[in-house]
């Protein structure tokens, strides 16, 4: 997993991949639950869900990878001190 911060969107690489899937985000940077502003980790807790830290919406939102809309997120946490960009 790879938080593509750049380009607003996660990206999954699978071993010996040229090239990446996009999990979520990818929908150009906003704050709604399709989209990502500036994502600067993830967190993978199992096959099909993980964490993203949102930075530039102040909020970790969880998405999941076996559901119909996969870079639909919920948002988990929100109003993340500004700190948690650096």
């Amino acid at each position: 997993y790879i938080a593509d911060t750049g380009n607003d969107r996660i990206q999954l690489w699978h071993p010996s991949a040229t090239v990446g899937i996009t999990i979520a985000g990818g929908q150009g940077f906003g704050s709604n639950a399709s989209q990502l502003d500036g994502a600067r980790g993830v967190y993978a807790y199992s096959a099909a869900h993980f964490i993203v830290l949102d930075t530039g919406n102040q909020r970790m939102q969880r998405f999941n990878r076996s559901s119909a809309a996969p870079t639909i997120g919920v948002s988990i946490m929100t109003n993340l001190p500004v700190s948690c960009r650096d």
